[in-house]
């Protein structure tokens, strides 16, 4: 079975669950996977798909972790305490 089949299953099963954090995180995934495909006019192997995912989870990250910087420096300026 591959990659994608299992993500497909996975997506069932979480539909099924109603674990919707689950359920979004695998369908952003294959949305990702399903626009590669389009743009380049490709069927994305295994491999094609890892790396899909690991794009996927390196632009999170990143994004978290600017999140995280960013309300950190508006939380060190002082509050007015009335």
């Amino acid at each position: 079975m591959d990659l994608k089949e299992k993500l497909m299953r996975e997506l069932k099963d979480a539909m099924k669950s109603a674990d919707k954090i689950k359920k979004q995180t695998i369908t952003m995934v294959r949305a990702a996977i399903l626009q590669i495909e389009k743009d380049k006019k490709v069927v994305l192997d295994d491999k094609g798909v890892i790396d899909v995912i690991s794009s996927e989870m390196k632009k999170r990250t990143n994004k978290l972790k600017s999140y995280y910087i960013m309300h950190s420096v508006s939380l060190k300026k002082p509050v007015a305490r009335t």
